[in-house]
């Protein structure tokens, strides 16, 4: 008798091994709804960061372009705060930089250091003279802000984000605030800022929404623009470790629309994520302010740079 070969009926094929995608959505109970969750999770930030990636093309400055990263030992991105830019009368002139960070990561050591740069840095500007820093923008936008930070660390800036203190506020209230402690009660008012600038805040552990945030990094003390700087560097870190915190993913969307409307960037969505992740697990996270002293020049107050380079910057810091 001859072997006949089974034949495969219409009831096998059902019995057959159901694919991944099907076992997964079959699972029961408390592994089945994790993974489920996580399944959504990640189609949800798959398709914010899809959103996210075309609101950043679209505020990508124009003309603008930096050095490329290439085999560079340092990773560098400049953060610019503008002032509002507003005239007592209500008019508007150009923005001065008002908070200037540099985020700085060595890819040989794995370290990184947040470096503020003083408002009142002096500089020298062709046909201008010597003026401080925070007069670049007003100068030449962007582009001479990168200049004068490449001319004065001996390093290139790689990547750029730049945001007034509207879309500060903005941005903070877009990921649900920061934690911080206020290490003192902090009040100040000047009725001639535009518009009034009001600082009153409380001491104690607390969450900052936008305008408590900005009032926290504009305030001033007897320590001056060193001890603001400090204040603006304890921030800054404790913003990125809020973005990394899965909470704030879910505001992805609203952080991607309020982006569009405020912030000035060449970051791609990919860089920016890497850039944090490597920031908050570097080896060693160092804080400092441009070395140097401050001086009087006709009556007005300057910051000298001592003249040191990023990269001394960094050697100086690990021997302190």
């Amino acid at each position: 008798m001859k072997n006949v070969e089974p034949i495969e009926s219409k009831s096998d094929e059902t019995r057959k091994e159901p694919n991944l995608w099907r076992r997964i959505i079959g699972l029961k109970g408390y592994k089945g709804w994790a993974i489920k969750a996580l399944l959504i999770l990640l189609s949800f930030m798959l398709l914010t960061s899809g959103i996210l990636e075309i609101y950043l093309l679209s505020i990508r400055p124009k003309d603008l372009v930096l050095s490329p990263v290439g085999d560079s030992q340092y990773i560098n991105t400049l953060l610019i705060g503008l002032d509002a830019g507003l005239l007592p009368d209500g008019s508007t002139m150009p923005s001065r930089s008002d908070v200037l960070m540099l985020i700085s990561f060595n890819r040989q050591t794995k370290e990184a250091l947040l470096l503020s740069i003083p408002r009142d840095t002096m500089v020298y500007y062709d046909d201008l003279g010597s003026n401080r820093i925070n007069a670049a923008h007003v100068f030449g936008n962007s582009e001479l802000v990168v200049n004068k930070v490449e001319e004065l660390l001996e390093t290139d800036v790689h990547y750029l984000a730049k945001v007034n203190f509207k879309g500060f506020q903005a941005l903070v209230d877009a990921i649900g605030g920061i934690s911080l402690y206020v290490e003192k009660d902090m009040e100040y008012y000047d009725p001639y800022d535009v518009p009034p600038l009001i600082i009153d805040l409380k001491e104690g552990y607390q969450k900052l929404d936008g305008n408590k945030a900005e009032q926290y990094v504009r305030y001033r003390d007897e320590m001056g623009d060193i001890g603001r700087v400090e204040r603006q560097q304890k921030f800054v870190n404790a913003f990125f470790k809020r973005l990394i915190n899965p909470v704030s993913w879910l505001k992805l969307p609203f952080l991607a629309l309020t982006m569009k409307d405020y912030l000035q960037t060449n970051l791609h969505i990919n860089n920016g994520i890497s850039l944090t992740w490597r920031y908050i697990f570097s080896k060693e996270v160092y804080k400092s302010t441009l070395p140097g002293y401050g001086e009087y020049f006709n009556g007005a107050s300057y910051w000298i740079p001592t003249g040191l380079s990023l990269q001394e910057i960094f050697e100086q810091i690990k021997l302190d």
